[in-house]
């Protein structure tokens, strides 16, 4: 794995963001009129934004060509550096634009679509059928004579029941033989 070159580059890269405007002159000011994204030319379709500059470090370890969270999950040599980064990396970008005085706005239109609406509307109510199938774990008038699994809200079976019901039991039993001998 390769923490400690992570660790190494991010406190480089904000060490030369603090210092930015005795370091770049000028680039403030840049800023403060909304482009942010890194280049390696002067060609400006070359730009791509910081955060996604970021996030495709992180997708060439996951070995697809697909971005976004889903491929970054599904490879396990991806999870553990965007974990260990992800905080450091929502600082900095949240950093870059205070410093720039770019306020992040939410941009609700897509959740106003009627396309997204009826969706969600489906959504919800599959949610709520699904919740009203689960057997509330706590409820009073269920039976001490089953286990219920609390995250489903379902009785488990006889066996996983009989056998973590004698647990206590068996471990004292066990306990008793090996002082025994």
């Amino acid at each position: 794995m390769n923490h400690h070159n992570y660790a190494r580059c991010m406190s480089i890269y904000w060490d030369k963001l603090i210092h930015i405007e005795s370091t770049h002159p000028g680039l403030l000011n840049d800023c403060q009129k909304s482009f942010m994204d890194i280049r390696r030319t002067l060609k400006p379709f070359l730009r791509a934004p910081v955060d996604l500059t970021l996030e495709q470090i992180i997708n060439a370890d996951a070995a697809s060509k697909a971005s976004g969270i889903v491929n970054a999950t599904n490879s396990f040599p991806a999870r553990p550096k965007w974990s260990i980064t992800h905080s450091l990396r929502t600082s900095v970008i949240s950093t870059i634009m205070e410093f720039c005085d770019i306020k992040s706005t939410n941009d609700i239109r897509k959740d106003l679509k009627q396309s997204t609406i009826q969706k969600s509307t489906i959504n919800l109510e599959l949610v709520m059928q699904l919740i009203k199938q689960y057997t509330n774990p706590f409820a009073l008038e269920l039976s001490e004579d089953h286990l219920y699994n609390i995250s489903k809200g379902q009785s488990v079976n006889v066996e996983i029941f009989q056998f973590l019901s004698s647990v206590e039991i068996e471990g004292e039993k066990q306990r008793e033989l090996l002082r025994l001998d």
